[in-house]
């Protein structure tokens, strides 16, 4: 490793000599050729040299930073994962080809540790079978991976040495899944009118959808913004609610609503105004059968929903979980 990276800076080192010499070269020969528009100073000509020469220190600097870094692999409940697989994509270099990738097992605790690494960066990434990863949207949101900075301009991210403040790696983990009933990628046009249409999970089991739009009320070029709606209605007894999170696999027992209106006026913002809308629903049916419903909506020219859905056909049962 040491012997590797002795590699790597000498040829920085080499490559910054040559920079030099370069710019000794095209901008001195310019200088002396004599005065001529925009020519400049021997000073600034060799402050710029200096400047860059600097630049490509700092760069292989940044790959210098010792690694420590303390993790641990939880579930959505704060339960720790044993045996989570992790992946370690240290960036040990200014070129793809420096980079690898490690492994470790994360303990009994799910904790596991990283150090005699040298790099700028971190990426650490845990997984298990039968568990479900987490996207990294946020440095406030639960995540199954994420990038660890030593070399941050402002020097104020967690690094995570110490062991009793781990990075914090979120798997979820499902409830046991059971049969279920799926429709995936199904396409329904839909008239600007509002006239019904159904969303069929079986001849039972149906939503009714309307979407009346005023986009064919518009002067076509005066098309940018116009008033439509989508409702999504059950029988009484039926009802929504909205599902929020990739965790959410089991339908709640209560709240529901028998219709969900989504309603873009023409005097909405518009940051606030959008053509399309998509939405995931928990959807109860009246004679008690649990589905999950994922819709997309799109708008203008080419009016149509596109929805996937989950029905379980065990009386009763609330359990939705779908594996990827």
């Amino acid at each position: 490793m040491k012997k590797s990276r002795t590699v790597y800076f000498a040829i920085g080192i080499l490559a910054s000599a040559c920079l030099i010499w370069w710019l000794l070269v095209s901008k001195l020969s310019g200088f002396i050729g004599g005065p001529a528009s925009g020519a400049r100073s021997s000073g600034s000509i060799f402050r710029e040299i200096a400047a860059r020469f600097d630049q490509a220190v700092k760069r292989h600097q940044a790959f210098d930073r010792a690694v420590d870094l303390y993790g641990q692999v939880v579930d959505q409940n704060g339960d720790p994962v044993a045996g989570a697989s992790i992946k370690i994509y240290p960036l040990e270099g200014p070129s793809p080809d420096h980079g690898r990738v490690l492994t470790q097992t994360a303990d009994a605790g799910g904790r596991f540790h990283v150090t005699g690494l040298k790099a700028a960066s971190v990426g650490i990434d845990a997984s298990h079978p039968g568990y479900i990863p987490l996207s990294d949207l946020g440095p406030a949101k639960p995540a199954s991976g994420r990038v660890i900075d030593y070399d941050s301009p402002s020097g104020t991210g967690p690094l995570h040495r110490n062991p009793a403040t781990p990075a914090i790696l979120t798997l979820i983990k499902p409830l046991p899944p059971e049969p279920l009933d799926k429709i995936v990628g199904r396409r329904t046009d839909l008239p600007g009118n509002g006239d019904p249409r159904w969303l069929e999970m079986d001849r039972e089991h149906r939503i009714e959808v309307r979407c009346p739009s005023e986009w064919d009320q518009h002067p076509e070029g005066q098309r940018q913004k116009y008033s439509w709606r989508v409702e999504l209605k059950l029988p009484e007894g039926g009802g929504f609610v909205e599902r929020h999170g990739p965790e959410d696999f089991e339908a709640p027992s209560g709240g529901y609503q028998e219709a969900v209106v989504l309603d873009f006026p023409e005097s909405l913002p518009t940051g606030k105004w959008h053509p399309d809308v998509e939405r995931s629903y928990f959807v109860r049916f009246p004679d008690g059968l649990y589905a999950r419903l994922d819709f997309s909506m799109g708008t203008g020219y080419a009016q149509f929903a596109r929805w996937s859905s989950w029905l379980n056909p065990k009386a009763g049962s609330r359990t939705l979980t779908v594996l990827p």
